[in-house]
């Protein structure tokens, strides 16, 4: 009989998902699982994110988290959220994991652009926004959010 390898070490299974889960992941390893199953569906990852809630990130990005799910993560926020609110939830969130500062320090260049594209995609918005009272308050949200991230307008 062959030895078993210990699931700790183990990456979670593969499982090819044809649907966003409904519901947020209560895990690291939860949310690793679900993205592996959408690394070829980033449209389908946008949706899932899309239900998390702000406490979500906090929740399950106290624990190591892969860099490559954090990489697909922000590039599916800037190439497939379907609404603005959703790239600001996403930016409110990952804002209140543990060690944002020292998560954010250590983001690639490349993870850092996909970041400063979604404020750009959200200023493009904010001039969309007809009435006054609206577009001040979502630009007070992005405002805040632009510098808890250090990202200049």
């Amino acid at each position: 009989s062959s030895p078993k390898k210990s699931s700790a070490s183990s990456p979670p299974p593969s499982i090819v998902l044809t649907a966003a889960p409904a519901d947020p992941p209560k895990t690291v390893y939860e949310f690793e699982r679900v993205w592996r199953g959408l690394k070829s569906r980033p449209d389908l990852f946008a949706q899932y994110i899309a239900c998390f809630k702000k406490s979500t990130y906090r929740k399950v990005l106290k624990e190591a988290v892969s860099p490559d799910l954090v990489s697909y993560m922000w590039r599916c926020v800037r190439d497939h959220a379907a609404a603005s609110q959703d790239r600001l939830k996403v930016l409110a969130g990952f804002s209140e994991a543990h060690n944002f500062r020292l998560t954010l320090s250590l983001l690639p260049a490349e993870d850092l652009q996909c970041i400063r594209d979604v404020f750009a995609q959200l200023d493009a918005h904010t001039a969309t926004l007809s009435a006054l009272e609206a577009r001040s308050k979502f630009q007070e949200g992005v405002d805040e959010l632009r510098e808890i991230y250090g990202i200049c307008a």
